[in-house]
């Protein structure tokens, strides 16, 4: 299996500077790929999140560069999942966390490899800045025969 590759960040479009949203490549489970399974989940491992802030993570598959829409709405949504503070201490020191999103009745970009981005929100939707988000790894698999 292809490893993911950490902590690269998109290019926002026309300023050339980086994105404040982490994004990464998808590896594509064997059985998925081999049609063993139906693609319904993506699985993330090693999630660095600060641990004194809560929030939404948005996640979109192959969201273009300098993308406006980042709402549940937009074509690339694929789903979300949620942080919860563990401390109140002023220092977010990061923690780790494995998650997953259930992809089940959204339309893949396809078996083949393809990127994520993740837009941390707070509860009223508004995207946070300053939030720094890191994934060890992001595999889509299965859970039954298509």
């Amino acid at each position: 299996m292809v490893v993911l590759m950490a902590l690269m960040l998109a290019s926002a479009a026309g300023a050339g500077a980086p994105s404040p949203y982490f994004s990464g490549q998808v590896e594509i489970a064997p059985e998925v790929r081999m049609g063993d399974v139906r693609p319904t989940m993506l699985l993330f491992e090693n999630v660095e999140v600060p641990s004194n802030r809560a929030m939404i993570v948005r996640v979109f598959a192959d969201l273009p560069e300098g993308a406006v829409d980042t709402t549940p709405k937009s074509r690339y949504y694929l789903g979300y999942f949620a942080v919860v503070p563990e401390n109140k201490a002023e220092s977010p020191e990061p923690r780790k966390l494995t998650t997953t999103v259930h992809v089940r009745n959204k339309r893949l970009p396809s078996t083949e490899p393809f990127r994520v981005t993740l837009i941390p929100v707070d509860r009223t939707g508004v995207p946070l800045t300053g939030v720094n988000i890191a994934v060890g790894r992001i595999v889509l698999t299965g859970d039954r025969p298509p």
